[in-house]
């Protein structure tokens, strides 16, 4: 995995929360400043994922949003499961992810079938699962920023190189066609 490559670490963290708590579906929205609202980013899992799926995951996460902290509902009937029919019960646990006191997005993760609840433990160790998955996602668009920076500054070298080039043949060629020429051969 790169860590340039965003949405497959957002892929990944879904997996990992659907993993580490023994889930069945996850999702990820982060907080859009242009549309002012949580967005979907992601899903994983075998889920219908529906217009109603999505919207009932939003309404789930946007709670999560308000209040700021880990929510978990254990009568939750917003995850179809394809392969099982629909599910005896279903559990959600949502968290906020947190960076510097900035909070930017929510993941989710569904579990579903008899033992559907999470303990005290898994939250817990869902909250420090996704303080970590803040800390590798907030880095992986840091290092996203600082690598176009990168390629911005070697294209402003490289065309400083050209004109200076160019105005050093100026100085060396008296006509404008030879100059023209020594442009061109650049170009």
């Amino acid at each position: 995995l790169e860590l340039s490559d965003v949405d497959s670490l957002l892929q990944k963290i879904v997996k990992n929360g659907i993993k580490l708590l023994d889930g069945n579906a996850g999702v990820i929205f982060t907080y859009d400043l242009k549309k002012e609202m949580l967005v979907w980013n992601t899903g994983i899992g075998p889920l219908e994922f529906e217009d109603f799926e999505i919207k009932r995951a939003q309404q789930f996460c946007d709670k999560v949003w308000n209040a700021e902290r880990i929510i978990v509902e254990s009568n939750y009937t917003g995850c179809k499961v394809v392969d099982a029919g629909e599910a005896e019960k279903q559990a959600i646990i949502g968290a906020p992810l947190f960076l510097k006191g900035e909070m930017f997005g929510v993941v989710c993760t569904c579990r579903c079938g008899n033992n559907a609840n999470f303990t005290g433990n898994d939250i817990e160790l869902y909250e420090r699962f996704t303080a970590l998955a803040a800390v590798t996602l907030k880095n992986a668009k840091f290092y996203e920023k600082a690598k176009k920076e990168i390629i911005k500054r070697k294209q402003a070298e490289k065309i400083k190189t050209v004109l200076f080039e160019i105005s050093d043949a100026a100085g060396k060629h008296g006509s404008l066609k030879e100059m023209l020429a020594q442009i061109h051969s650049y170009v």
